[in-house]
């Protein structure tokens, strides 16, 4: 599926400390753990090496991907004449026509989706709708349900300040190995909670992420390994369900 080669700055810098991490750290470790396991013997039915192996062909497709992608992309950095026009990169707020819907998210590139829900893309439905709108302007978005209709509340360019995890936080985390998502909610009483992935301040998990801010990695164990796990959002209600607004594929 096409989509257009265009990221934000921060978009960008997240794609690099993703293939940095990838080739500096971790490939690293699992080319050892691969040399490691193959000096054991019988390779056809040793685990370890089959896992780590197949783990090293992973983490080389998505370097190249990496590489290639950004050599090719557009950085779509802001200029002052943007202002008060949504363009890539801005921080759009819209509303329906009666005021009982509202949605707030960021127009990127499809390279910087990462399973994320607080941004759309440049090629989704309503990223195309929104694209040149000023506020108050209409946008119609085509959706599976019908023709819905939006109005164009804020439009900024400045970025959001970064929150930090405390308690009564609903945190959006990614596995970086292994593409799984969660959220959880971060509660004194997770027993009285009717939030399905409620954990407690002295979980595991909630030690370590309490204090950290949004968007930053931070490694978990899983076992003998350490998992990578990136901290998508901080927020203190679960984000609001805009996967009709997103493309129904993307190209990794």
């Amino acid at each position: 599926m096409y989509h257009t080669m265009i990221i934000t700055r921060d978009g960008y810098n997240m794609l690099k400390e993703e293939l940095d991490y990838l080739w500096l750290i971790k490939r690293p470790l699992i080319t050892e753990k691969v040399a490691w396991a193959a000096s054991l013997g019988d390779r056809s039915e040793n685990a370890d090496y089959q896992y780590n192996k197949r783990l090293l062909r992973h983490i080389d497709s998505r370097v190249r991907y990496l590489k290639i992608t950004m050599s090719n992309i557009k950085v779509a950095d802001y200029r002052p004449e943007q202002e008060g026009t949504v363009y890539s990169g801005a921080y759009v707020e819209i509303e329906n026509d009666d005021e009982t819907e509202k949605l707030s998210f960021r127009i990127v590139g499809e390279d910087e989706l990462f399973g994320r829900s607080d941004v759309i893309t440049v090629d989704s439905p309503m990223g195309k709708a929104l694209l040149g709108k000023k506020v108050d302007d209409e946008a119609a978005v085509e959706t599976p349900g019908g023709t819905k209709y939006w109005y164009v509340s804020s439009i900024s360019y400045r970025p959001r300040v970064k929150r930090r995890v405390s308690v009564g936080d609903y945190v959006d985390l990614e596995c970086r190995d292994e593409n799984r998502n969660r959220t959880v909610l971060i509660t004194e009483n997770p027993a009285d909670s009717s939030f399905e992935n409620a954990i407690g301040p002295d979980s595991d998990l909630a030690r370590a992420i309490l204090g950290r801010e949004e968007r930053t990695l931070f490694t978990m164990k899983d076992g003998l390994k350490d998992e990578p796990w990136w901290i998508e959002r901080i927020g203190k209600t679960p984000e609001p369900d805009k996967s009709e607004y997103l493309p129904t594929s993307r190209v990794s």
